[in-house]
């Protein structure tokens, strides 16, 4: 998924038993009723080309600042372009524009890596500059240097007026010390801070040492002058762990990264080992301690981290493995799903649950927050394949995180779910990151 203001991007790439069919993108309109409940209008539906491209594995929308439109960023990690047919899954990444006197959205560009590669999987992962002047494009299983999985990020930038829809690479970024199986490229965001504008890019199968292996690292990337991004430091988690994908989620706001962790944990304890963490760091402050994020309570398998989002003083924290409590039937409801809600500084808010009553529902494994003024919306999607799940996916629910007050959601008690109203269309789907 994907937002900007009252804008919500949900994808549908289509795989498994549907990868015949072409993915589909729903772009909605959430607006508020007469009593401020969150509640959803069609606005446009874009699909692929065709079945196997995974067109919408990843999204990023923005609006550029100047120019009166909306812009969004379709990944299709899937697609295959080789003429000779002996490729397959370089990938692709389609942007579309809305303007108002187009509204609907119209492709504008498809852009391809640098150095396509079959089995890349170029657009796994997408991100715009707030400025919208750019965009990175993540190949988390591009081979570098002959060394698999390596993965690699490609920086677009427009060839020349602001109205120009031709976009082309200005520079591709690879890990100083590639290793195999790193997904270099598996998560980006960009954003800025007091000292820049910053490239973040996700290597969740690092290893941080022969004991830490698929630790996870996030690298972060500063532009200079020239336009180019220069490598500036590495971040891991401060309590590293063995396989707990440190970098699988980033969000970048008002100076802050926040990183998901899903199979790590935040205390030194460890009675949920593997129940996952999130953490909050100063890009301009790089020796002050990172805040700690976790669920509660802690769940071995929840997988906390999976997705993370933040905006206006809140983090979205996603756990889609978190099994749920059926109180009629004493029994857990497995895979159920879960999300948090925190304030920047770590105050844990609220807990966001899912109407979907059965086993692997799969909950929040995608994440995002619209800005409707006063009011701020989370939009959670569902995980489903046909494999896993016993019900149809319920699609995106939407939540109210913020009111008029402020304070209000501290004061909410934050083990009540607050559920608002769920989108019956498309059913929003990412696939799980490869093992190694």
């Amino acid at each position: 998924m994907a937002a900007h203001e009252s804008t919500l991007a949900i994808a549908s790439p289509t795989e498994g038993d549907l990868g015949n069919q072409a993915g589909r993108i729903d772009v909605l309109t959430i607006a508020l009723d007469e009593r401020g409940d969150p509640h959803a209008v069609p606005f446009d539906v874009l699909v692929g080309n065709g079945g196997g491209d995974h067109f919408g594995s990843s999204l990023a929308l923005t609006a550029h600042p100047v120019a009166a439109r909306r812009l969004l960023l379709v990944g299709a990690d899937g697609a295959s372009f080789d003429p000779n047919g002996s490729g397959g899954f370089e990938g692709a990444v389609h942007l579309y524009e809305s303007r108002p006197e187009q509204p609907a959205f119209i492709r504008r560009a498809t852009v391809h890596a640098a150095t396509p590669e079959p089995g890349a999987e170029f657009g796994r992962a997408v991100a715009w500059h707030p400025s919208a002047d750019a965009f990175a494009v993540g190949a988390h299983r591009h081979d570098y240097k002959a060394i698999p999985d390596a993965g690699s990020v490609t920086v677009f930038t427009q060839s020349g007026h602001a109205d120009d829809s031709r976009w082309k690479p200005a520079q591709e970024i690879h890990a100083a010390s590639p290793q195999m199986s790193d997904w270099f490229g598996a998560s980006v965001s960009m954003g800025v801070s007091r000292t820049g504008d910053w490239l973040a890019i996700g290597a969740p199968g690092r290893d941080l040492s022969p004991e830490l292996r698929g630790g996870g690292a996030v690298l972060l990337y500063r532009r200079t002058a020239s336009g180019a991004y220069d490598f500036v430091r590495t971040l891991v988690s401060p309590r590293p762990r063995r396989f707990a994908w440190f970098g699988t989620s980033l969000a970048i706001e008002a100076g802050r990264i926040a990183v998901g962790e899903p199979r790590g944990h935040p205390a030194a304890s460890e009675p949920a080992p593997r129940a996952g963490a999130a953490w909050i760091f100063e890009l301009d402050a790089p020796d002050a301690p990172a805040v700690a994020l976790a669920a509660w309570p802690a769940q071995d398998g929840a997988g906390f981290g999976q997705s993370v989002v933040m905006s206006h003083e809140r983090v979205v924290v996603g756990a889609p493995g978190f099994d749920r409590w059926n109180a009629e039937s004493g029994e857990p409801i497995e895979d159920n799903g879960r999300a948090f809600v925190f304030s920047t500084s770590g105050e844990p808010l609220r807990v966001l649950e899912t109407a979907a009553s059965h086993p692997s529902a799969l909950f929040a494994p995608t994440a995002a927050i619209l800005d409707l003024g006063r009011t701020h919306i989370a939009a959670l999607g569902h995980l489903y394949t046909e494999e896993e799940s016993p019900a149809p996916s319920p699609g995106v629910a939407l939540f109210a995180i913020t009111t008029d007050d402020p304070t209000a959601a501290a004061q909410t008690d934050a083990s009540v779910p607050i559920p608002r109203t769920t989108w019956p269309g498309s059913a929003a789907s990412r696939r799980h990151a490869r093992s190694r």
